[in-house]
């Protein structure tokens, strides 16, 4: 747990390497009740997801789409 410059709460903070020496990715969670590790499982869940939506885009032919807008 720590603190940021301008954040007024403590929060939680993970420092991960990044794979093949690239550097490292800070992670930060305000929310205090959730395992650091959980952070981390859903960071490294969210490239996954990333590479999925890539692939069926590519499979689909819609590299280039986006959102434009979004309504719920």
């Amino acid at each position: 747990m720590g603190w940021l410059k301008d954040i007024h709460h403590v929060v939680s903070l993970a420092c991960l390497e990044k794979s093949k020496g690239e550097g490292r990715i800070y992670l930060v969670c305000s929310n205090l009740e959730i395992p650091l590790g959980v952070v981390i499982r859903a960071y490294r869940r969210r490239g996954l997801i990333k590479l999925f939506h890539r692939a069926v885009k590519s499979h689909l032919e819609m590299q280039h789409t986006g959102v434009i807008d979004f309504e719920f």
